[in-house]
């Protein structure tokens, strides 16, 4: 390669600059149902996304919730599962469900052209969904095995131990679903969760794609055909945080190869000013492959393959949360490196490189909810199931723009002080 050869000269950084969130198209149904909708996508392609009140943390047990919607798909009063999913499969649909603290959502993705085919399938499966008994004990089986298999894992058990010293051993958020816990389930308990959630004036429909007037209409029709159950709503269950003292915590696993250490730390929530600062602050301490954990941790000492620092938001409050595996004996003295890199955030914060570089890595993972109208409708569906503040987006994409090392430093002198780590470490 030549002296002035065109590859010896790395290409100039573009400047850093923000965006706008689009706005999206809401209105109500005549059946109470709150619409969200953003028309965009150059392919004929959409998503119908349905978010009822009711959550994990509204109900006693932690299984029922996602046990319900893994065996909502498996039959109604007029169509087998078999004939569900064959009904998808052939369309070219898919189908994917999620429980959350306060919500369940149930998501629908189809070709613009097959959308009249499968949304009258969608809407039996959302209004009369039966939980046959034969299909239901065979999904009870399955995702006992698979809880099973999931409560062996030295990560799994650091996290839940971490999870109760910071939400309360009693809290909703706190409560492990166990395989015990699953197959106690009956089909009574799914009918009667069902018929509870089936409230459509508390009920968020999320529309994202290439939507057509056709597809509006054909959406919004099946949509007005969804009906209040009768039975009484389940109530929204906002428990506050009784975080314990700090500690450490150690969980015994015979035969482990290696530990999981989970750390946490009480944080203030999204509605604080200083949030979207305090996010940017420990995406620099754990959040991305250049950050001050990684380079120490992994890159230094040679401790773990990886570890991961995390701000987590929810209607309740939010927390900080450091993980990684290690070797059973680096376990003490990863634990110290992480103390020290907090400290370090305050008198030794990101500057020149490091904070452009920690800047570019954090905007860009910003503005991909601005990737195609299905992320940016899933964005302002993430607001109603985390709790996300209406200018969360812009006051987000300023600190980024603006954050200096002074402003960083306060933010890890305030919020991630060493004293207040609850730590859980799992292993031998």
């Amino acid at each position: 390669m030549g002296v002035h050869d065109f590859r010896a000269i790395p290409p100039q950084l573009a400047p850093l600059s923000g965006a706008e969130l689009p706005l999206v198209h809401s209105f109500d149904l005549a059946n109470g149902i709150r619409v969200v909708a953003f028309d965009g996508a150059t392919q004929p392609v959409n998503m119908v996304s349905l978010v009822r009140e009711g959550g994990n943390a509204d109900i006693v047990s932690p299984a029922i919730l996602p046990m319900m919607l893994a065996t909502i798909g498996e039959g109604t009063g007029s169509r087998t599962g078999a004939e569900i999913a064959g009904s998808f499969d052939s369309n070219g649909s898919w189908l994917r469900t999620g429980a959350y603290g306060h919500h369940s959502v149930v998501t629908l993705l189809s070709l613009n052209s097959c959308v009249e085919n499968v949304l009258p399938v969608f809407v039996d499966m959302l209004e009369n969904a039966s939980f046959p008994e034969r299909e239901l004990e065979a999904k009870k089986t399955q995702i006992a095995q698979q809880i099973g298999v999931q409560m062996q894992k030295v990560s799994v058990l650091a996290d839940a131990a971490m999870r109760k010293q910071l939400c309360g051993v009693s809290h909703p958020l706190a409560l492990l679903n166990t395989p015990q816990q699953v197959m106690q389930l009956n089909r009574n308990d799914m009918v009667k969760l069902f018929s509870r959630v089936r409230q459509p004036r508390l009920s968020y429909l999320f529309l994202g794609g290439a939507l057509t007037p056709k597809v509006m209409d054909a959406v919004c029709a099946s949509a007005e055909r969804l009906t209040p159950s009768g039975a009484e709503p389940v109530k929204r269950n906002v428990m506050p945080f009784a975080p314990s003292a700090p500690n450490v915590e150690k969980i015994i696993v015979k035969d482990a190869l290696q530990s999981a250490v989970c750390i946490g730390i009480p944080a203030i929530s999204r509605n604080h000013p200083d949030y979207s600062a305090l996010h940017l602050v420990v995406t620099a301490l754990g959040g991305y492959f250049g950050s001050r954990l990684m380079m120490n941790l992994r890159e230094d000492k040679g401790y773990t393959y990886g570890v991961n620092a995390s701000l987590l938001g929810v209607h309740e409050g939010a927390w900080v949360k450091i993980a990684f595996e290690c070797s059973h004996d680096y376990v003490e003295s990863a634990i110290e490196q992480v103390r020290i890199e907090l400290e370090r955030l305050v008198t030794d914060p990101p500057a020149g490189e490091e904070l452009e570089r920690l800047r570019r890595f954090a905007l860009i993972s910003h503005l991909e909810a601005l990737d195609s109208p299905l992320e940016i409708v899933s964005y302002y569906r993430n607001m109603v199931l985390s709790d996300i503040p209406e200018n969360y987006f812009s006051v987000k994409q300023r600190v980024i723009l603006s954050i200096s090392p002074n402003d960083i430093s306060h933010i890890a002198a305030t919020y991630l002080r060493p004293e207040n780590l609850r730590i859980a470490a799992a292993g031998q």
